[in-house]
């Protein structure tokens, strides 16, 4: 039933009408960096974000994960860290997209949000901090 909810609610952001964020994160000591400029950008709207690639329950079905594919080589997701076939597992602990809106409306208090993605066979984690 969430993966139903949280397929239905990708699809709709799939099909909203936005624009391209401008922004960038930039990597330096480890740390994805993006500046609260940015962060508001994403914040008003994070359909931008899920329109930078396609995104698709991961398999097994009911793993709880979602890859993403056709990531553009000059997207936001790519200056973030995400590669085309990642699979995106958490996001601060929370593992449906739920979870990620709430994370994504709390990050401008948040210090850090760290992801995890599984990147082949490995578990990666990438941590973002506002500037």
């Amino acid at each position: 039933r969430n993966t139903s909810k949280n397929v239905q609610m990708l699809e709709r952001a799939s099909q909203a009408a936005v624009t391209p964020i401008s922004g960038r994160c930039i990597y330096k000591d480890g740390i994805y960096r993006f500046t609260k400029d940015l962060l508001a950008e994403i914040q008003a709207s994070p359909e931008s974000v899920v329109r930078e690639g396609r995104w698709v329950p991961a398999s097994p079905p009911g793993s709880g994960g979602w890859r993403v594919v056709h990531i553009g080589r000059q997207s936001l997701l790519a200056s973030c860290g995400i590669r085309n076939n990642d699979v995106l597992l958490t996001v601060n602990g929370g593992n449906v997209p739920a979870e990620w809106k709430l994370v994504l409306e709390n990050a401008a208090t948040a210090r850090d949000v760290e992801v995890v993605l599984r990147r082949g066979k490995k578990e990666i984690e990438l941590t973002y901090r506002k500037q």
